[in-house]
């Protein structure tokens, strides 16, 4: 029942994600475990830190999911900016060798961004992550 929505990634979407991720600085040895989420409706790919203790039986750091169907309906120029948006969203702690999968950077409305600049709204919230990040240090 739940299995159908769940399958192995496509050859090609797991090539097209492998591409992308050569514009990125991936400083440490990631795993990656692919695929396939037909019940995933909010968007095209989504990655998912896998949790320790099956990171090691299955030796993949993050779950890959992509809607097959999204990508069959979006164009290149679509598929690459969000495939890259979510790639961005690693974040890396190269004194542990750790990472996690942060939140998108810009995360407004529209009409936010229209009555100020797009600079000025991801300048403000870059301040108010590293705010959050300075308290977190005290």
């Amino acid at each position: 029942m739940a299995k159908d929505c769940f399958n192995k990634l496509e050859s090609d979407i797991v090539e097209f994600f492998e591409d992308r991720l050569k514009n990125f600085n991936i400083p440490i040895d990631i795993g990656f475990e692919f695929q396939s989420n037909s019940k995933q409706k909010s968007q095209l790919i989504k990655l998912t830190k896998i949790p320790d203790q099956y990171s090691v039986l299955l030796n993949k750091d993050i779950l890959v999911q992509v809607n097959e169907e999204y990508f069959d309906a979006f164009d290149e120029d679509a598929k690459k900016i969000l495939f890259d948006q979510e790639i961005d969203k690693i974040n890396f702690n190269l004194e542990k060798g750790t990472f996690k999968i942060g939140k998108s950077n810009i995360v407004t409305s529209q009409g936010i961004v229209e009555k100020y600049t797009y600079e000025q709204v991801q300048r403000a919230l870059e301040i108010e992550r590293l705010y959050e990040e300075q308290k977190k240090d005290q």
